[in-house]
């Protein structure tokens, strides 16, 4: 290799350096992930080698990483090779998820699902949960692997620890695709994040397994969309904003100046009801009270360099929601689908 660029002296000193990092501490703590991918072709190879030839002495995060990085096959091998041989637990696992990150296919998958379904430490055992969303990611050759995958989450549920019940929690909502239909008070959430007896956490599963079920999609129409609008809106509101402890905190209309760093109070506390992917605006809702409210955002760019850039936030109601859609189509493409689940819309 000629002269090394500044990037290789870059990926030497914060590969090969030594280090000794806090338990709590990830590898992006203390190295740039970009920094290989600024490494040109001949520095990647040299990259490569120096990664080999330290892993065959001791086993490194950060050298695993590269590995994964730099899509080795030589590397993918080696790894193959090592995996046997390590007695210790997280460093096996770390060796495993590089592997799978490599090929989802590798047998090396049963072992991570024999690590999530033990008794093993919980750092180790979120960390092997998290290969398991590239395992569901990825085109995998087996079916039977995938079911397995799926079947492994959902069987982790009801683990012992909050923490891995909570992780995969979380991957099986990002997987079925549930983070818009997930309202700010989760009752699922709720049961699993707290010490329960093994049947609550059933309840949970079972609650869980529902919600997916009852996610149904309709190509968009005007007339669909007034008619789930009616649906998730037939919840009857009782009493006045001011006896809500969240509603209480917006008065019937608000703004904000983006430009100049103001922002809506609390906006945080409501939770999206009908969210339009393509739009920053949406109807909004109080998780408490169930009022509704419509929330738009509004940028404008000038010839002159001039920008204004606000948001609005006002209580509304059934037909607060159709306007919101009415507004939406006079200026833009009619959307494809529209998706409910539970009290939730997402028009796409």
């Amino acid at each position: 290799m000629s002269k090394k660029s500044k990037f290789f002296s870059q990926f030497e000193y914060e590969f090969f350096r030594p280090i000794a990092p806090a338990p709590d501490e990830t590898i992006f703590t203390y190295i740039d992930p970009w920094v290989i991918s600024f490494l040109p072709p001949e520095e990647k190879q040299a990259a490569e080698d120096l990664l080999l030839h330290a892993l065959q002495e001791k086993i490194d995060e950060r050298w695993l990483y590269g590995i994964r990085e730099l899509k080795s096959q030589k590397g993918l091998l080696l790894l193959h090779e090592l995996f046997p041989q390590e007695l210790d637990s997280k460093k096996k696992v770390l060796i495993a998820e590089t592997i799978l990150a490599l090929d989802p296919n590798a047998p090396e998958s049963n072992y991570v699902i024999e690590v999530i379904r033990s008794s093993a430490e919980i750092s180790i055992k979120v960390i092997a949960l998290s290969m398991l969303k590239h395992m569901l990611e990825a085109e995998l050759e087996q079916r039977e692997l995938h079911e397995l995958v799926l079947d492994t989450l959902f069987e982790v549920l009801k683990d012992n620890e909050g923490a891995v019940r909570k992780c995969a929690y979380d991957q099986l909502k990002d997987y079925f695709q549930l983070r818009y239909f997930t309202p700010k008070n989760d009752p699922i959430f709720t049961l699993l994040t707290k010490q329960e007896s093994p049947i609550q956490y059933e309840r949970a599963v079972q609650a869980l397994k529902d919600r997916i079920k009852n996610k149904e999609g309709h190509p968009f129409s005007r007339a669909k969309y007034i008619e789930m609008v009616d649906e998730i809106t037939k919840r009857p509101i009782t009493g006045e904003p001011s006896s809500c402890e969240v509603c209480k905190k917006f008065p019937q209309e608000i703004s904000a100046d983006l430009a100049s760093n103001e922002a809506i109070p609390n906006k945080s506390e409501l939770e999206d009801a009908i969210t339009l992917l393509s739009s920053n605006n949406c109807i909004k809702r109080c998780p408490l009270c169930f009022r509704l409210y419509r929330y738009q955002y509004h940028y404008s760019y000038y010839i002159a360099g001039q920008s204004e850039e606000d948001e609005i936030l006002m209580r509304c109601d059934r037909e607060g929601a159709i306007e919101l859609m009415d507004d939406y189509l006079k200026y833009h493409v009619s959307p494809h689908t529209i998706i409910k689940c539970g009290d939730f819309l997402v028009i796409e």
